[in-house]
């Protein structure tokens, strides 16, 4: 999965620009459809990630912009309010479920640490039996470059927040989110990510490299969402993660 990973651009200083981190303002015109962005609902309304789906011009005027905000319908906004994230990273959530359904690593009931793979597991059903085995070897990496996409999206939507914290307090509002779903609990990736994090943890392996990616990634995400709990209530949230983490200091080693 290393191949994945887009090459990030040098940084001169600049804010934004299309060439850079993304595109705000008079640069947001060169938005097309399907184009993955951030906006900015202003005083009250939040960043929010979306995807521009139609691109409206009126007689020379600038244009204007529908926006599907994932669980939260869609938006009419001037390209002012968007900012357009770096290409090359796809939705952590996408990736999360596709590694999540291909994993080789056996599922775990709920007292081995496996309490987020019960909303998934109907989910993942006989779609994953077309699909290409993920070999537990690469799991590591694959653990790595899921973070990475958190990363790149929180990031996006908290651009002043240290990377770890912004990814831990993403994976909390995600939490959350997918916690107040009515029967799609895990489309938005969090607890598949969760639940992978688990198996690379408890199920039988020999392969330490895995052990130590996931209790890095988990590390991370734990300490990033109590940081982020000083700044914003995802009190509630950070209880799953704390789930995982007690569950995590008192395990024997697998290997």
């Amino acid at each position: 999965m290393a191949a994945l990973r887009p090459t990030e651009p040098k940084r001169d200083g600049a804010k934004t620009g299309a060439a850079k981190d993304g595109a705000t303002g008079a640069a947001a015109a060169a938005l097309a459809v399907g184009a993955r962005v951030v906006h900015d609902g202003g005083d009250g309304g939040g960043r929010q990630l979306g995807t521009v789906t139609h691109v409206h011009s009126d007689d020379g005027a600038e244009p204007y912009y529908t926006v599907v905000i994932p669980g939260g319908g869609e938006r009419s906004t001037e390209g002012a309010r968007l900012t357009a994230l770096a290409g090359g990273w796809p939705p952590f959530a996408s990736v999360a479920s596709a590694v999540y359904r291909r994993t080789e690593l056996p599922g775990l009931d709920h007292g081995a640490g496996g309490v987020w793979e019960v909303p998934l597991l109907l989910a993942a059903g006989k779609e994953a039996e077309a699909e290409a085995a993920l070999p537990a070897r690469s799991m590591a990496e694959a653990l790595r470059y899921l973070g990475d996409c958190l990363r790149h999206e929180a990031r996006a939507l908290d651009p002043a927040a240290p990377a770890a914290e912004a990814a831990g307090a993403r994976l909390a509002s995600l939490l959350s989110a997918a916690e107040s779903a009515s029967g799609d609990a895990g489309t938005c990736g969090s607890r598949e990510l969760l639940a992978l994090i688990g198996r690379c943890l408890f199920a039988p392996h020999e392969d330490k490299a895995l052990l130590f990616a996931a209790a890095t990634l988990l590390r991370e995400l734990v300490l990033g969402a109590e940081q982020a709990m000083l700044r914003a209530d995802t009190t509630a949230a950070c209880t799953e993660l704390g789930a995982l983490a007690a569950r995590v200091a008192g395990a024997e080693p697998t290997c």
